[in-house]
């Protein structure tokens, strides 16, 4: 069996850029609040409220990000706490004091006054016992956005291809024990807050993308070793099933879908045909097989066919290469996955065309036989001429009956002409050789025979001075316009053809040369 195959690497690589907000603050507030009249060393009392409000934006929102469940960043909220005059005459300390940001806000960590202090939740720290003989500092490390969750004093919004705003408040909720109490203070006391928001970093983003990437050429495939006869001129090659196989391997987070071009070039690289590849995708982390073919088949494994019934189009005439190009790969947008930005994701692969030599209706192929070393034998040959129209024409013929054995599943039409000592044609004006049928296809591997006639006629008898033989060009179609022989695959060993009882007979007058 006959098979074009050679294979080609190509790489695809998509990065998904850090997205970036700028530092934001000082932002200012104050709770205040009245101390009830207390009895009691025992009693306590709570006060709640938002001690200030914000908005943080993320902007440059590239459009590819389509929906967002979950962003994940690299950013702090700095909160200062200030206790005025009155409340720290007034009361020595905060029996217990949370401090909750909105739900929307996941923290990763938090410091008071430097040290780390454990969360309560992913949106809250409980301190106890808090002086406020000095101000207290509290670092809130945000690690991200939950777009799921939202609380009764935050709102997180995406606005696709512009920006990701998250507005909402700090809420005190506190507890007071009287024992802690100096005096009662006359009026409110209060506590002064203020915070800064730094410069942070979308480092990761759940959600729905539809990143796209175009790029010319991705490399090539040269078709070598193709048997001469595939290289005639007058070859039309219509592939049974030929394949394109596509090997690729993606750590992408999520499936890409591919859009290519196949192109045949010749050896100048000039294009000779191109073909479009319905889309295709290719699996997330993971490997993915696409064999691209003209029709349905079975396969095994996890290959995807892709059937493009104009493939053999880049086979009619035998190109030097062929090139998968002008490639358009797009990612599911469909669900939602995690991807981590700064990130160069790629998927690599290769691609090699394997074609058994199996013919659809319209191929034709051309094969060449020479038989010669005729020359000592017929060199002194002449047939006895007459004048017609006042040239001297031989008078004879040479014909050659054969039956012709062919298991090659194709119809052949044979072509002849002679050739001198060097190894040249000999025109048709000296030497006339005509030869009366198709021989018949082999359909099912079982022999054909067909009786055929060569006949050699020669217009002047110096040609046999010259002649030393006949080169036949078989030319095979896949067709002989009733019965096509389609899919079977050519086979060296098994698909032969052979002459049997070959018989020369010389019609005409010879004239001897006795000397």
């Amino acid at each position: 069996m006959f098979n074009i195959s050679d294979e080609a690497s190509q790489f695809y690589s998509a990065c998904f850029d850090i997205i970036k907000s700028d530092a934001q603050g000082p932002l200012n507030g104050e709770l205040s609040f009245k101390v009830p009249s207390l009895s009691g060393n025992s009693e306590t009392f709570s006060f709640e409220g938002k001690i200030l409000n914000f908005d943080y934006t993320f902007t440059g929102i590239p459009y590819w990000i389509a929906d967002v469940q979950y962003v994940g960043v690299e950013g702090s909220i700095t909160l200062t706490l200030t206790f005025n005059k009155k409340f720290k005459n007034a009361l020595r300390k905060i029996q217990k004091l949370d401090i909750k940001v909105p739900d929307c806000l996941d923290l990763s960590s938090a410091t008071l006054n430097g040290n780390e202090i454990a969360l309560s939740s992913n949106h809250s720290v409980s301190l106890k016992d808090l002086s406020t003989a000095e101000d207290a500092i509290l670092i809130f490390h945000v690690k991200g956005f939950n777009f799921n969750t939202s609380g009764d004093w935050g709102d997180l919004t995406f606005a696709r291809g512009k920006t990701i705003h998250l507005s909402g408040g700090i809420l005190l909720e506190g507890t007071v024990n009287n024992s802690d109490f100096n005096e009662i203070p006359s009026g409110d006391i209060t506590i002064i807050g203020s915070a800064t928001v730094s410069k942070a970093k979308m480092t990761e983003v759940i959600g729905k993308f539809s990143k796209k990437v175009t790029f010319d050429d991705q490399g090539r495939v040269k078709l070598n070793n193709i048997p001469d006869f595939l290289k005639e001129g007058q070859v039309i090659v219509d592939l049974y099933d030929p394949h394109v196989n596509l090997n690729f391997t993606s750590d992408m987070p999520m499936d890409v879908f591919y859009d290519a071009t196949l192109v045949s070039k010749d050896a100048s690289g000039n294009e000779m045909a191109k073909i479009v590849i319905p889309q295709f995708r290719i699996k997330r982390t993971g490997e993915t097989v696409i064999s691209i073919r003209k029709r349905e088949g079975i396969v095994t494994g996890d290959t995807t066919i892709v059937v493009a019934p104009d493939l053999p189009n880049l086979f009619r005439k035998i190109p030097a290469s062929i090139e998968l190009s002008r490639i358009t790969a797009i990612s599911d947008d469909s669900d939602f996955y995690s991807i981590e930005l700064g990130r160069d994701y790629a998927v690599s692969g290769s691609y090699s065309i394997t074609t058994p030599l199996a013919l659809d209706s319209d191929a034709v192929i051309s094969y060449h036989k020479t038989f010669d070393g005729w020359n000592n034998d017929i060199k002194n040959l002449r047939f006895k001429e007459e004048v017609i129209n006042g040239v001297s024409i031989p008078q004879g013929s040479i014909k050659a009956d054969l039956d012709v054995e062919n298991k090659i599943p194709a119809y052949l039409t044979v072509h002849a002409y002679g050739v001198d000592i060097n190894g040249d044609s000999i025109s048709t004006d000296r030497l006339q050789i005509y030869v009366e049928k198709t021989i018949a296809a082999s359909p099912n591997g079982q022999p054909t025979t067909t009786h055929e006639t060569i006949t050699m006629t020669p217009t002047d008898n110096a040609v046999f001075k010259e002649l030393n033989g006949i080169k036949l060009a078989f030319v095979g179609a896949a067709s002989d316009g009733v019965s096509p022989v389609t899919g079977v695959t050519f086979n060296a060993y098994n698909q032969t053809l052979k002459l049997n009882n070959i018989r020369i007979v010389v019609y005409g007058k010879v004239i001897a040369d006795l000397n």
